[in-house]
């Protein structure tokens, strides 16, 4: 494989894949549809997928309501600016620094801190109801924050004791049951 194959594949497959976490005009600037190089990302293209643990059983977001607010948070992270946030529950918006994007089961949620505290917590880009960027420059979190683990944190071990639930009643698509049959909760 010549070096403009190769490079046209990762660009096919990084726009494919990996848009979703770059601000949107991050893959203008680059061509991936050069003529010697197209046959071989189609061919490529057919033999690749990455689907989701949970397509088809959980419906994706809002798509067109939720990349709005995504777009602009992936802004606000690349430029280092504050951005002002109505957030679903809370009564007026509110001043948050980006520390950082986390996509997890076609869920987007945003992690960063409130006015001028570096703590960090994580909100879900579905309960934005507002999302403008500032001219202010955000705050950065303490250098041994992680997002990664911070992320895993937060979504798995909630902060809060949890709720007791005596009955749990799940449906799912017939076409899922030789899944769960073999992966029991």
């Amino acid at each position: 494989m010549n070096k403009e194959t190769a490079e046209a594949l990762v660009l096919h497959f990084a726009q494919k894949y990996l848009s979703e976490i770059f601000p949107p005009d991050t893959f203008t600037q680059l061509d991936a549809t050069k003529a010697s190089a197209h046959q071989a990302v189609q061919a490529w293209d057919k033999k690749i997928t990455m689907p989701s643990h949970w397509d088809g059983v959980i419906e994706n977001q809002s798509k067109h309501i939720v990349t709005k607010t995504v777009d602009v948070f992936k802004q606000a992270l690349f430029e280092q600016k504050k951005l002002c946030l109505h957030y679903e529950g809370k009564d007026k918006p509110f001043s948050f620094n980006p520390f950082g994007l986390v996509t997890r089961d076609q869920q987007y949620f945003l992690v960063g801190s409130y006015w001028d505290n570096t703590e960090p917590f994580l909100l879900s880009a579905r309960k934005v109801l507002s999302l403008q960027l500032s001219d202010e420059t955000g705050l950065t979190p303490e250098d041994d924050f992680n997002l990664a683990t911070f992320a895993h944190d937060y979504l798995n071990h909630p902060q809060s004791p949890p709720e007791i639930i005596e009955q749990l009643i799940v449906e799912f698509p017939a076409s899922v049951y030789s899944y769960v049959k073999n992966y029991p909760l």
